[in-house]
């Protein structure tokens, strides 16, 4: 029997932070919405999302935003981290 990922919780002020991250590293990197979004093959819509604190689902989605913007996953999604690990704590 195969086991889904634990649920986590990531509450509103944390999403918002990590958006405000994956902005911050956007403009840093010097990318428009359209520049990072054919970059990353997404709709705008789905950069607007991450900027909204969405986290793409796949890790090489995410390996490659990172080295897109020169920033680590811990770096954009810290609390998303900490809130994995807890939920993943028996």
């Amino acid at each position: 029997m195969r086991m889904g990922a634990p649920s986590i919780h990531i509450n509103h002020a944390d999403r918002l932070a990590m958006g405000r991250r994956v902005r911050a590293a956007r403009i840093r990197a010097g990318l428009t919405y359209a520049q990072l979004s054919a970059a990353m093959g997404v709709s705008a819509q789905t950069v607007a999302d991450w900027q909204n604190g969405g986290r793409p689902d796949d890790a090489e989605r995410r390996a490659k935003l990172c080295e897109l913007l020169d920033v680590t996953e811990a770096e954009l999604w810290a609390e998303y981290e900490t809130a994995l690990a807890a939920a993943s704590t028996p």
